[in-house]
């Protein structure tokens, strides 16, 4: 499986993020719905969603990235202050309508002819 569907990773697949991410794979599933759950409550950033579900937010990150991915999440264009003092997205569920153009679009994109 590749990203969202699985945990990204930077570098060749011979690489240490490779292995992390093969590692770390099945427990995503259920990092991702604690990270819905979080997000249940309102919009929030990573870090707020993290405290609500008591996760670290290095774990929530990832799982929002893969989450917009998938058209369950999505940016609310507000900012937050993240953890390390800088700017952050506030993230938010995304609604069935959302969620439904989103996997019209993921539909009529995988029936374009590919391009040489």
């Amino acid at each position: 499986m590749s990203y969202p569907n699985s945990p990204g990773f930077k570098g060749g697949t011979a690489g240490t993020g490779a292995l992390a991410a093969s590692n770390y794979a099945p427990q995503v599933k259920g990092r991702r719905a604690q990270v819905l759950a979080g997000l249940e409550a309102g919009p929030a950033t990573a870090e707020e969603v993290g405290e609500r579900v008591g996760l670290h937010w290095y774990l929530t990150r990832p799982r929002l990235s893969e989450l917009k991915a998938l058209g369950l999440v999505t940016e609310t264009g507000g900012r937050g202050r993240g953890a390390l003092g800088g700017e952050v997205n506030v993230w938010r569920l995304t609604t069935a309508t959302e969620r439904s153009q989103f996997a019209a679009a993921v539909a009529a994109e995988s029936l374009k002819e590919p391009t040489p």
